[in-house]
Parts: C-alpha cells; structure tokens; sequence
C-alpha cells in the first residue's frame, strides 16, 4: 500500500497558523476565549476538508463500481482507481488522526528559510529599509565621490558627463579669461575656478531639489539633496588645499607642462603628440573615475537617491509618463561632454593659439584641437560608467515583479496611495482549501528597474517576510498599464 499525506502546503498552512494560536494562548495576548474561537476556526476547515477528500472518495468508488461491472473492464484503469482509493482513505485517516486537542498541547517547530536577494547585484542595499542607515550611506557615497572627482577630474583635464560636464567647460574658460589679466590675478581664477566647478552645480540644483520633492518623493528629494550638499561641499573644500592643483595619483597633468609644440601653458588641452605619457595618463584617469563613479552611481540610485541635475529630469519622466528616456539621456550626455571640452578645453587652446606665433593653426590642427584625448577619454570613460552602471542598476530595463505576501491587499492599496503608476494584478490561489483567506495572495506588476528601490521599500514597510521574485524580461512590445489594482 502506497502512503500520501496531505500536501505539503496545507500542512505548513495548518500547522502556521495553530502556531500562532499556540502563541497567542501561552501569552495570553489575545486572551483564551479569542484563542480557543481560533483553534475552532481550523477545526472547522480541517472538517470541510475532510468533506471535500471524502466526496472524491465516492467519486473514485462510484468509478471503480462501474468500471467492474462494464463487459469489458479495463484492467488499467480498475488498478488505477484501486491505488486512488487507498491514497485518499489514508489520507482521510491522516487528516481525522490530527485532532485539535494534539495540536493545542504540543509546541510546533515551524521553520522558515529565509533566501537573501542573491540574483540582484547589489542586493542587500536593496534590504535596507532605515532611512538614517540610507542617509549615513549616501553621505558616505557623496564624500567618496567628492574625493574621486577631485583626485581625477578637476586638474587632469578629464571631463565628466551631464550639466557637471558643461559646469566644468565654463569653470575652465572663465578661469582662462581671468588669468589674462595679468599674474596678479591668478590666486582670484583660482578661486573663481574652484567656486564656479562646485558651487555651480550646487545652486542649480537647488530648484530642481525643490521640484522632486513635489513631483517625484520627498524621501527621493531629501536624499538627492544631501548627497549633492555633501559631495559639492567636500569638494569645494577639497578645492582649496595648499597646492591641491599639484596633487596627482598617477600622471602628472600639470597644464603648465610644455612638452608639445602645439601645447599651451595653461591650457587643459592634450595634443596627441604629447610626450611623457600624458596621453595615455589621461586616460588612465577617465577609467579609473568611470569605474568608482559607475559603482558609486549604482549604489546611489538602489538607496532611491540621485546625483541631481538631468536625473532628476529622468526620474519625473519615467514616474509620470512610465517610459524609459535612457536613450535621450545617454544622447544628452554625450551633447554635454562636446560642449564642456569644447569650452573648456579646445576654445581655450583657439583663443590663446591666435596670438601664439609657435602654432601654426590649419585644418589638421584644429581638428586635432577639436578631437583632443580630452574629448576622446572623456567620452570612452562616460561609456564604461555606464556600461557598469548598466550591469549593477539597469535603470531602463522593464523587469516582472511578483510578490507573495500575506498583506498583499494592504501592499496594492499603498502602491496606489503613492501614485504607482504600473498596473498591480492582485490574484489569489483559490485550489488551497485550508489556507488562510490572504496567504495565498500574490500581486504582481511590470515597472523599470528603476523603480524597485521604491517599490520594495514600500512592501517592506508593510511585510518584512513577504517573498519578492524579479523576473528579467528578453523583450517588450506594447505600453506599460497603467491603472490600478484588480482583485
């Protein structure tokens, strides 16, 4: 005789739930009338279950009945129904033998296997629900950042992506213009320069700020806010070291090193004939900055901050209108670096390489000029920042998320509240008799990956034991819905 239990869900369902009972009862939080209504609940569903095993069971009699006093018999399908019958009777018998008074007097070791977000890069970021912990971590984000930038960015004549960039080019030729003034005012560009490369992108940040905190999320906002405050404001500081222009972690990039013919003192513009290794120093620097800004970045979105400017721009947009517009951005980014090295770099080099007897200016120069490893290694770095920022926090991607959770309805209706846009599907497994009215609810939704930091933060301050699963998608055709939740 083969033995079959009942199904291994219902018995953790059963088993959950007269736990908690048992809990309940031994601290009496609920009181022992409130208790004991509980455990008479499950009877009762054990009982319709009971039912139900029972009502199959004639079913398969009256089958086997029939099938023996047909005139030809199928000797398969009376052996078929033979084993059927036995399983349900033991089953019944399993089920009846399981009474309440067992359950009530004995302690019930129930375990749950708890599975870290291993499939997620960068997972356990994603776990944090503390918003002092995010803040701690963004404030240290945006000091590292600050540091990076300094070290190989501001003096080497690398370019970063973005407004940054552009900020950069118009820090770098008005301190051009000041020096022109004479020696007497080179300590002033100085200041101007560093006042102009952090401070800058701090004041238009500030409206920007302002709007994300009515348009996109104030938690979004706040964080965006510190992580700008902190890194500007390190930075600036950082900006004013004794001799900090002098200060280089690999190359020298010193713009007062003349080693080229078509090299002007002063002037953070590469020609490619430039000797001593400079070439390839810079670009040494915009891969090292490309891959601590890709983490860094990644890190930074996962918390569900930004590092403000156009992403602010991109987080409205995918937030109202549910569409990726990482191809603009990518365009706007690359825009950005022509127009800073532009102004920083090959305007500068034009401006002084006119009054400059020693260089001759012609077609190949001024292409030269124009296409300087400036521009090239700021570029190639801009796309290796993505490329990684793209493997550990693929913003534009559309992903599948699936959350089983015993608070499902409470999850949607908040998702809601919070003008998620995406379609919520709420769906409840009704071939699970015995289990608790919400255990068996699961919700699903289709949204970009952009959008998980907020909407696991949102499940988690409703369930912390809910079990989220991210599904990657190959492909998309059609629009996103966007209407709320269905039951």
């Amino acid at each position: 005789m083969i033995r079959v239990s009942e199904h291994p869900q219902k018995r953790f369902n059963i088993s959950n739930k007269f736990a908690l009972y048992q809990k309940q009862l031994n601290s009496n939080k609920h009181g022992k009338n409130s208790t004991d209504h509980a455990f008479e609940h499950i009877d009762n569903e054990y009982n319709a279950y009971i039912v139900q095993l029972k009502k199959q069971l004639d079913d398969f009699q009256r089958q086997y009945d029939e099938e023996q006093a047909s005139e030809n018999p199928d000797v398969s399908k009376i052996e078929t129904l033979n084993i059927a019958i036995e399983k349900q009777l033991i089953k019944i018998n399993d089920l009846e033998n399981l009474s309440k008074s067992s359950l009530h007097n004995k302690s019930l070791d129930i375990q749950n296997v708890k599975y870290a977000a291993k499939t997620i890069r960068l997972g356990f970021l994603y776990k944090i629900d503390q918003f002092w912990m995010k803040l701690l971590i963004v404030l240290v984000l945006g000091a590292i950042v600050s540091v990076s930038v300094w070290l190989l960015v501001q003096y080497t004549g690398v370019y970063t992506a973005g407004i940054s960039g552009i900020i950069q080019g118009i820090a770098k030729i008005t301190k051009i213009k000041i020096e022109e003034l004479g020696e007497s005012y080179i300590n002033l560009s100085n200041v101007i320069y560093n006042s102009l490369f952090w401070g800058l992108y701090f004041v238009i940040n500030i409206p920007l700020v302002i709007f994300a905190y009515f348009k996109i999320g104030k938690q979004f906002a706040i964080l965006s806010a510190i992580y700008i405050a902190v890194s500007q404001g390190v930075g600036f500081g950082l900006g004013f070291i004794n001799n900090g222009q002098g200060i280089f972690v690999f190359t020298n990039m010193n713009p007062n090193i003349v080693v080229s013919s078509n090299f002007i003192e002063g002037v953070q513009m590469l020609p490619w004939n430039m000797g001593e290794g400079l070439v390839f120093g810079i670009f040494v620097y915009a891969t090292v900055y490309a891959a601590i800004s890709g983490f860094m970045f990644s890190a930074l979105y996962i918390l569900g901050s930004s590092t403000g400017g156009t992403d602010f721009i991109g987080f409205y947009y995918s937030k109202v209108r549910n569409k990726s517009i990482g191809n603009m951005l990518t365009i706007f980014n690359i825009v950005s670096l022509f127009i800073g090295v532009t102004l920083g770099s090959f305007v500068c080099w034009i401006l002084k390489a006119v009054n400059n007897e020693n260089i001759i200016l012609n077609e190949t120069t001024i292409l030269e000029a124009f296409f300087s490893p400036n521009l090239v290694a700021s570029i190639a770095g801009a796309i290796l920042a993505g490329v990684i920022y793209n493997y550990y926090f693929p913003r534009n991607k559309v992903i599948k998320v699936q959350i089983y959770s015993t608070h499902a309805s409470e999850i949607a209706i908040a998702l809601t509240a919070s003008d998620w846009n995406y379609k919520l599907l709420l769906t409840k497994d009704r071939d699970n008799v015995l289990s608790n009215q919400d255990i068996n609810h699961s919700l699903e939704t289709i949204c970009f990956y952009i959008d998980i930091p907020a909407l696991i933060s949102t499940i988690r301050s409703i369930d912390t034991e809910g079990l989220i699963t991210i599904y990657s998608t190959f492909g998309f055709d059609g629009e996103l819905p966007t209407s709320s939740y269905e039951k």
